[in-house]
């Protein structure tokens, strides 16, 4: 029997993806065609695929809408904390999080994880709704609400630039902002320590945020069942070589000088494995992640995470 000829869409630089890309990893009973893309082309391209790296609640909220082109796989190769990238205006009177309700607060887009996790962690910790804060938006929201103030900025508008100048009083969202890697004076960091209080909600909460997902066409999951299978396996190993590969014998992949009481850190926080894919292993992160989608619009009701994703063998 021929193999199955798929197009597999991934951020290629990823330890855990570039062993598919580069085919260290193969499938059984799969020619993989592999298309390496940038973080910012998954939302706009990864409908192009068969099976593709993918914005966690853009897939969510696709999948609310009665969206049914892709099935979920329980693969998550992308993982983040973002508090770093609450950046405040320094006129803006802002010191503490409380201190965002009625502000101008600038973001790439709603429906986008990182934006996701922030409000969802200021909401649940600080008591921070998003409907107390007049949103300033690069990208249209998915669905509008009455209670929530958004404000599309046309294109040619730069929100740094916004930041900058004071007609938005904060950002945030899954990068910093232009003006603030510039080390611009007129902004700042609004949690400075946003390391302890990512750790703190770690130790806590045991989460440690989902971002991307994988999706898998469905009409090829109908036509060929196994294949959900066979990629999780797949992308299993290749998550396993990507952490062979980093810590390398003591000999690390990458040059921070720190990794190894950080990789020591992260085993002891997450009780051993600070990556796992799966369901069950990171049902309550997804369960967490649907929660804010529903609270923040992004879906009627808050999606089951077996509904979101097909079985697999774990």
């Amino acid at each position: 029997m021929a193999n199955v000829e798929l197009t597999l869409a991934c951020v290629d630089y990823l330890d855990r993806t570039s062993p598919l890309i580069d085919g260290t990893v193969e499938v059984p009973g799969v020619d993989l065609i592999a298309v390496p893309l940038k973080p910012l082309e998954l939302t706009a391209r990864f409908a192009e695929f068969d099976v593709a790296e993918v914005i966690l609640p853009v897939y969510m909220a696709l999948h609310a809408r009665g969206d049914q082109r892709f099935v979920g796989l329980p693969v998550f190769p992308y993982r983040a904390f973002f508090l770093s990238n609450v950046i405040v205006n320094v006129d803006a009177g802002i010191e503490r999080p409380a201190d965002l309700a009625g502000k101008r607060v600038g973001t790439f887009g709603l429906q986008l994880a990182g934006t996701l996790w922030s409000r969802g962690l200021l909401a649940d910790e600080y008591g921070l709704r998003g409907s107390q804060v007049h949103w300033y938006c690069a990208l249209p929201p998915p669905a509008e609400r009455p209670d929530t103030r958004v404000e599309v900025v046309p294109p040619g508008r730069s929100l740094s630039e916004m930041l900058e100048r004071g007609e938005i009083d904060a950002w945030l969202g899954p990068t910093r902002p232009e003006c603030f890697e510039q080390s611009s004076p007129r902004v700042r960091r609004l949690f400075p320590a946003y390391r302890a209080v990512e750790e703190d909600y770690a130790r806590r909460t045991g989460i440690f945020p989902i971002i991307h997902g994988i999706a898998l066409r469905r009409e090829r999951y109908e036509r060929h069942p196994w294949l959900a299978g066979a990629l999780f396996q797949a992308f299993q190993r290749a998550r396993e070589i990507g952490a062979t590969r980093l810590a390398n014998d003591g000999l690390y992949a990458v040059g921070l000088p720190w990794i190894r009481p950080d990789l020591e850190a992260l085993a002891r926080l997450f009780g051993g494995d600070w990556y796992p894919y799966g369901v069950e292993p990171n049902r309550r992160v997804l369960e967490t992640m649907a929660r804010y989608a529903a609270e923040q619009g992004l879906t009627p009701r808050p999606l089951t995470v077996d509904e979101l994703f097909v079985p697999v063998s774990e």
